[in-house]
Formats: structure tokens, sequence, C-alpha cells
């Protein structure tokens, strides 16, 4: 008998547990497209048994959505009331129902529609809270609550330099062999800053266009204590993407992860350079997570000019460049774009 009882009650538990009414918002995720644009959603159930009353609240973030509006759905029976949606306390929302009748017939079906404004792109949620379920003695029935994501539009990393767009060059005449040649130019600033985290990188594609063995160059990660973290070939994931000598560098931000990144510069920071021009090409310098962008430093629509870092070492007739890779190395009475010539430090 004691074998009996306890097989029972595992039944009775496993009963409950699988059979447990679910109340979830649908779809459980959307991506923003726009700033302005609306989202609606629906509030469902599943699981339901003999429900005559519904109540819940909408927890938001109140910088990136707006509350429009909630509306009583079909669940409940025709002959329902709902009470007009509470908003007293900022990212919530307090929404309830009741039929005036008879219990909902249904097991799944939709409580309520709720619309939203996008404010920012930016990840949040809607979360489901104090869900309450009632049946017609008024018994409390027990749920699960599941609200929803909201994610910004994921951008695919760009992994390849598409012939006759904007690119960036740095261009200069190295002196001397062995000696410490230094040029960096910035080409993204920003005050507040970006936080460096774990797993991120610094991608972009880049091309030595000169045949000067010396091939020390890219770009630069500069942190707002004065870090600089160097595109080293043996930190960087290379890969071929052009025959004529573009390659996809992925620079990882895992030994700076934490601190803040002020600028991005591109040029060259070697100890032993090798005389003659020197003339380095980059493109599409982006903050990504490794598979998406999160931050596009520079690409063929910036608007931006480089700067020049500091004092050169080593060079001289130093310049760079945006424009295109047709007019990178040409002599510099066929260039077509604008160039900027800096005094060297000798």
């Amino acid at each position: 008998m004691r074998c009996v009882a306890l097989l029972l009650a595992a039944f009775l538990f496993c009963t409950s547990v699988f059979s447990q009414t679910t109340v979830y918002i649908d779809p459980a995720e959307v991506t923003i497209m726009a700033v302005g644009k609306t989202v609606e959603c629906s509030i469902s159930i599943s699981g339901a048994e003999n429900v005559l009353a519904y109540q819940f609240k909408l927890i938001f973030d109140e910088t990136a959505v707006k509350f429009i509006s909630l509306e009583n759905a079909n669940f409940l029976p025709a002959q329902s009331f709902a009470v007009p949606a509470k908003t007293e306390v900022p990212g919530e929302v307090l929404f309830g129902a009741t039929s005036l009748g008879n219990a909902s017939e249904q097991a799944t079906g939709t409580l309520a529609i709720a619309t939203f404004e996008i404010l920012a792109k930016q990840d949040s949620a809607i979360n489901l809270s104090e869900v309450k379920l009632s049946d017609p003695e008024a018994n409390n029935i027990p749920t699960k609550a599941i609200g929803m994501k909201l994610l910004t539009e994921k951008i695919s990393v760009v992994t390849e330099h598409k012939k006759g767009e904007q690119i960036l060059t740095f261009k200069a005449e190295i002196r001397e062999n062995g000696e410490p040649v230094k040029g960096l130019v910035d080409v993204w600033k920003n005050e507040q800053g970006v936080q460096a985290e774990k797993g991120q990188f610094i991608e972009y594609q880049s091309k030595f266009a000169t045949p000067n063995p010396y091939k020390v160059g890219g770009v630069y990660v500069i942190t707002e204590d004065g870090d600089i973290l160097e595109p080293s070939n043996e930190v960087q994931q290379m890969r071929l993407i052009e025959n004529d000598g573009w390659v996809h560098r992925k620079l990882p931000l895992d030994s700076i992860a934490g601190k803040t990144i002020s600028a991005i510069s591109i040029g060259t920071d070697g100890e032993s350079g090798q005389r003659g021009l020197f003339v380095l090409l980059v493109d599409n310098i982006q903050l990504t997570d490794g598979n998406s962008q999160i931050v596009s430093i520079w690409n063929s629509q910036s608007s931006s000019l480089p700067k020049l870092r500091g004092e050169t070492v080593g060079l001289e007739n130093v310049a760079f460049q945006v424009g295109t890779d047709e007019v990178a190395v040409a002599p510099r009475g066929k260039i077509t774009t604008t160039w900027s010539d800096v005094k060297i430090s000798r």
C-alpha cells in the first residue's frame, strides 16, 4: 500500500508540473528595426483550465520603449470586462479582465494585446510580473510567466574590401634601414569612449601596397589611460580574401578588457624599418563580438578625416588620405582626393 501511495503521489506531482498553466509574451524576441516604430505583442496563455479572470503587470525599460496601449483579447468569453491599464509607476503597466458569465473553455489563446513604441536602438526586455489567474470559485491558478526580449538588429561583420570604395591610406618614406619608425593617425576618437570586453575584436581589412619588405602596421587601439594594443601578427587572425593582397584582420581585445577605448589609429610603429616607400591601405574598421558588429569605427561612408597622433619617427613625406585604392599609390599630381601632409620629427 505504501508503494501504491508513493506512486500515486508521484503521478499527481508530475501531472501538476507538466500541465502547469503558462502565460507568455508572443513573440519571445523582436528585432528592433528603427526608432519610432511600434511593436505589437500578444500576452498569450497555454495549458489553461477554467479561467474566469486574469491580471498581470508588464515591466519595461522606459528609456528603450514607450507604452502605447493594452486591449483585452478573445480568450475570455464575450461577456467580459477589462479594467483600463494603470501606468502610475514608471516602467510598469497593470492590466486585467474578468468574465461576467462563465469561465473560458479554451486551453490556449490570447489574453491581451499590447503595443509599445521603440525609443532607442538598444537591447531590452518586456517582462511579465504578478500574473494572477482565478477560477469561478476565486481560487488562484498556479502560473508560469515568460517575457520577451527586444534585440537590436544584428549587422554582419564586413570581411571583404570592395574595390572602388573609399579607403584609408597611410603613406610615408622610411629614411634608414634598421632604425625605429613610428607614425600614427587617429581615424576615430570619442570623449566618452567605448569599454572593451572579453570576446570582442577590432576587425578590418588591410593591404601593404608597395614591395617594401617592411610590413609592420595596421590598426592600433588606444585606451584612455594610454595603453596601445598593437596589430602584431602574433595576436591577429588573418585570412587572405582577395588576390590583390587585401587581408581581413581580427584583433582580440581580451588583453584590454575592462578598459575604455578612446581612439583608433592606423599607421606603423616598429623597431627596425626598411628604407623606401611605405603605403598602408585600411578599410572597414569595426568593433565586433566575433559574429556581428557592435560599432562601425570607419567605413567607406565615413566623412571624418584622419588626424596625426603625436610626432613621427624615422619617416619623411608623411601623408594620409581618404580615397579609393585606384589613387592610393598614384603619383601626387594624379591624386584626385584630399591628402594631408604633416611635418616629421627628425
